[in-house]
């Protein structure tokens, strides 16, 4: 990941920063989640060794499903194409999928902050919100998101730009109180981007301050 981070923490990054979905979590994913017997589509631009996909994805409850994944580790890459229909080994943030392609976007991306260019320590963007905006025109109209995050990265601005653009849309807490994470399940809007609902933006606040 040295072309996304700072030189200064790649390296660590690539020792540390490759967390896989826990299983308790997946296991409730697929409670929430329809099965369907329809030939969909499913892609999980950081697929890591495949596991979490191919759980969800199981024949019995996609029997037509062909699953995608996006790995940059050679070796996961490896593994997850045991697992998976295809897996293409490389950057996520510069692969070319085709927009309103994917039927289900499953998304666990890294976690952080991007980093600007040079010796500096500055803070660009997090690497959540990269990932996000990057597949979400693959996705299609009326097509599921699976978005898991740290809490405090759904600031006011994110809230609204998922809320703008997706419907149906829950927030769950994950299994794992590892990294304070939410499990985000919602329905790509179908046409223009609408208006957010305040009723949700409160719901939000709510949620991250765990009062509900």
């Amino acid at each position: 990941m040295a072309d996304l981070m700072h030189p200064r923490v790649a390296a660590n990054y690539a020792a540390m920063g490759y967390y896989p979905t826990d299983d308790a979590t997946l296991r409730g994913i697929g409670f929430l989640v329809a099965p369907s017997t329809e030939a969909v589509k499913c892609l999980d631009p950081c697929c890591g060794c495949g596991t979490a996909l191919a759980g969800l994805a199981t024949r019995h409850r996609y029997p037509f499903a062909a699953t995608y994944g996006i790995e940059l580790h050679s070796d996961r890459a490896a593994t997850a194409s045991g697992v998976l229909h295809k897996v293409l080994c490389g950057n996520a943030l510069t692969a070319h999928v085709t927009p309103q392609s994917v039927d289900c976007l499953f998304l666990n991306p890294p976690y952080g902050w991007q980093l600007k260019d040079g010796d500096s320590m500055e803070k660009a963007e997090r690497l959540e919100h990269q990932f996000l905006s990057r597949y979400f025109p693959a996705l299609c109209a009326g097509g599921i998101l699976i978005y898991i995050a740290p809490k405090d990265s759904l600031d006011e601005k994110r809230q609204h730009w998922l809320l703008t653009r997706f419907e149906d849309l829950t927030v769950w807490e994950a299994a794992t109180n590892r990294f304070d994470q939410i499990v985000v399940i919602a329905r790509k809007r179908r046409g223009i981007i609408g208006k957010a609902d305040e009723a949700m933006l409160e719901n939000f606040v709510t949620w991250q301050s765990g009062k509900a």
